[in-house]
């Protein structure tokens, strides 16, 4: 058992040498939350690049998550991965960002999102093999709503612009990012939360880089949670 744990975590740890974390953190800009709750149809026309996975079902994609991020099959099914279920409009464009599941460990947050095909189809590199994704989140930017947190920002992780990290399903392409523990006011210089329990309601923006240029959505309540006597 202790040599299973290891290894899941050896893997977990590769990912985050993989995931070059860049964090800042900025001051209040007065955003307001601003929700919305849409779904996109199917989109089974859309072109999208060769070298992209195809999932015909949802647990193909919980599959492909689970080869990335070990664990995440078991922390949905005990319900320590939460799902937020929140939906961002992206500036200038007509596509939506979904924020699906969020997997808050020990180390490192997982940020399970999709977004419409549609916005491969208004990118430059919808046929053929590409090396890039035209579509990832660039910066996540915190600030707080009902808790104790700092106005914080953590860049840096365009791990989501690698095709092999996306898997397209149901007229969205699925992929995820990582940042760091969510820091409180009180833990001095934003020393990082590693293992510290979490559970607050924290207002979250995201920049979102398409063809290289970056949109900043509005910022929408998600709950982070994160709870050392529920780790397996």
């Amino acid at each position: 058992m202790k040599n299973k744990k290891l290894m899941k975590w050896a893997g977990i740890s590769s990912l985050l040498i993989i995931f070059a974390i860049a964090t800042q953190w900025s001051m209040d800009d007065g955003t307001k939350p601003k929700l919305t709750h849409e779904t996109s149809p199917a989109m089974a026309n859309v072109d999208i690049p060769d070298n992209v996975k195809k999932a015909e079902s949802k647990e193909e994609v919980m599959k492909f998550y689970e080869s990335h991020t070990p664990g995440i099959a078991k922390a949905k099914s005990l319900e320590i991965a939460t799902s937020p279920k929140q939906t961002y409009s992206i500036p200038e464009h007509e596509g939506k960002l979904y924020i699906n599941n969020v997997w808050y460990t020990r180390e490192v947050i997982f940020i399970y999102y999709s977004y419409d095909l549609s916005m491969l189809e208004a990118s430059d590199s919808k046929e053929g093999s590409i090396k890039k994704l035209p579509v990832g989140i660039a910066d996540v930017q915190m600030e707080a709503l009902d808790g104790d947190i700092p106005t914080q920002s953590f860049g840096g992780h365009l791990n989501t612009v690698r095709p092999e990290h996306s898997i397209a399903y149901n007229g969205k392409l699925h992929t995820f990012t990582a940042i760091p523990p969510i820091r409180q006011k009180d833990a001095g210089n934003f020393q990082r939360r590693s293992g510290v329990p979490f559970d607050q309601t924290v207002l979250t923006s995201f920049h979102i880089e398409v063809n290289d240029d970056r949109y900043q959505t509005d910022a929408s309540p998600i709950n982070f949670t994160y709870d050392p006597k529920k780790v397996f």
